[in-house]
């Protein structure tokens, strides 16, 4: 199953969209990590108070092991957690500045997999 969760966020202090470092990055996270049925959008936080559940890439990964078999002497792993798996760039809203569109991939642990496409730019 393919879902998508649109957010758009302010990024600061860089100068282009494309010194960005989104693998080592922290996204924005709500509602449930698999099973969505429709599009849905993930809007900034207006209240900065509001503790959020959040996605920290480091090197593009957030993996964690969550079972392994051993095979022949070899092990296989499952693991559940977010990778990067692309960004592209456009001028998404028409104002001559590039947004940055980034796609997180989530792991169940198991066949099941989420796209998370996120919409960056800078103001």
């Amino acid at each position: 199953m393919l879902a998508l969760a649109f957010s758009c966020s302010v990024l600061a202090a860089q100068p282009n969209i494309r010194q960005v470092d989104f693998k080592n990055f922290t996204y924005p996270l709500s509602g449930h990590l698999l099973g969505h049925s429709s599009l849905e959008w993930l809007a900034a936080p207006t209240n900065p108070a509001i503790k959020r559940r959040t996605i920290h890439l480091v090197n593009g990964s957030q993996l964690k092991k969550v079972s392994s078999v051993v095979v022949d002497g070899k092990e296989y792993g499952q693991f559940e957690g977010f990778t990067f798996e692309s960004v592209s760039y456009a001028d998404l809203t028409g104002d001559r500045n590039e947004e940055a569109i980034i796609v997180l991939m989530y792991h169940s642990g198991g066949t099941q997999t989420t796209n998370y496409v996120y919409v960056y730019t800078l103001e």
